[in-house]
């Protein structure tokens, strides 16, 4: 497969992205959000807290300047605070739990897919819409 490739000029999507604070006025340290949808693809961007991304269902991309990792059912990818990403959801049902950096230590810096047990799957899960 052949790809252009940027001027020299250009800075890449991910050296621009931009910074969501998910923190809001309190300092919270952890939290979640669930999605649930057919298909979205997020603008580049990074948090100021470590992300596990779980899908219950469908299929999820996670994009970096270096690497894509598509993430099966029933399985978590690791995105470390501060790392600019793409997410993409295809028919999806997710969870985003949400970490401060000073609660959970990232020596890596990278994405990783992670397989789930079932125990943890059951801490994160939440009601569909409409049950």
């Amino acid at each position: 497969m052949t790809g252009f490739a940027r001027t020299a000029d250009s800075l890449p999507p991910a050296a621009t992205a931009r910074l969501v604070s998910l923190r809001g006025r309190a300092g919270v340290a952890a939290g979640s959000y669930a999605y649930e949808g057919t298909t979205t693809v997020t603008s580049w961007h990074r948090h100021d807290l470590h992300q596990l991304e779980y899908a219950f269902e469908g299929v999820v991309e996670v994009e970096t300047a270096v690497a894509r990792y598509r993430l099966p059912s029933r399985q978590a990818a690791w995105i470390p605070a501060g790392l600019a990403h793409v997410s993409s959801f295809d028919r999806a049902r997710t969870v985003s739990v949400f970490f401060d950096p000073a609660l959970v230590r990232d020596t890596a810096g990278r994405v990783r897919v992670l397989p789930v047990e079932p125990v943890f799957r059951e801490m994160i899960i939440t009601p569909r819409a409409g049950r």
